[in-house]
């Protein structure tokens, strides 16, 4: 899996507080390794992924199933592309995010999430990150 640096990944998203970049990978421990864990959902994955500077394309398989295609399979990238198009679902997802993170995330980071990770599977999710170095 395809990792930026500490040092963009804190740049990109933990300007502010760069000690919640640690507070938000313990709060992801304490959730995966507790009952908490299933309560997580598709969205909460990917975002971590984003936030922490991994390529989360890497960790989303398409389905290959000729059957689920046929029958119009819509895999949760789809789900998630729409919540974060649609204006509602969007700040439903905002609001859902930051209360998981236990406040380790921003509204505004996840916005730039948003921003930074196309969530076309085609793209590079790090092609643009000439403003990081900003």
């Amino acid at each position: 899996m395809n990792t930026l640096s500490k040092e963009i990944t804190l740049g990109r998203f933990f300007n502010e507080d760069p000690e919640n970049y640690t507070k938000l990978r313990a709060q992801w421990s304490k959730m995966v390794n507790s009952e908490l864990k299933d309560t997580l959902t598709f969205a909460d994955h990917v975002f971590y992924l984003i936030f922490i500077g991994k390529n989360w394309q890497k960790a989303v398989t398409l389905p290959t199933n000729k059957n689920k295609l046929e029958n119009h399979y819509k895999p949760k990238i789809k789900e998630l592309e729409e919540q974060v198009e649609g204006t509602f679902s969007k700040l439903r997802l905002e609001n859902n995010i930051i209360e998981k993170f236990d406040g380790t995330v921003t509204r505004s980071m996840i916005q730039n999430a948003i921003k930074l990770a196309t969530f076309s599977m085609t793209e590079d999710p790090y092609t643009d990150l000439t403003d990081v170095a900003e």
